[in-house]
């Protein structure tokens, strides 16, 4: 009875940690791109820069704040120099 309800404890706990460490990975990754999609805003190619642009509005990152601190200037200054 004993090891029913230890073995049990132990699969519970083991599930739980695996659904936190998922969650936390795919939080990870969804940074992590949030990241490189601000990086690619500043291509000199425009057709990049817009498509990265779409991906940013579909994940509402737009409106977020996320763009406040993002250097951009580079497209600018290359297109006026």
């Amino acid at each position: 009875m004993d090891y029913n309800i230890n073995l049990w404890s132990t699969c519970i706990g083991t599930g739980f940690a695996v659904l936190v460490l998922d969650q936390l990975n795919a939080q990870r990754a969804l940074h992590q791109l949030k990241k490189q999609l601000i990086r690619e805003m500043s291509s000199s190619d425009n057709g990049l820069a817009l498509r990265v642009l779409g991906e940013l509005w579909d994940h509402d990152w737009v409106k977020d704040g996320s763009l406040q601190r993002a250097f951009l200037e580079s497209q600018i200054l290359n297109e006026r120099y």
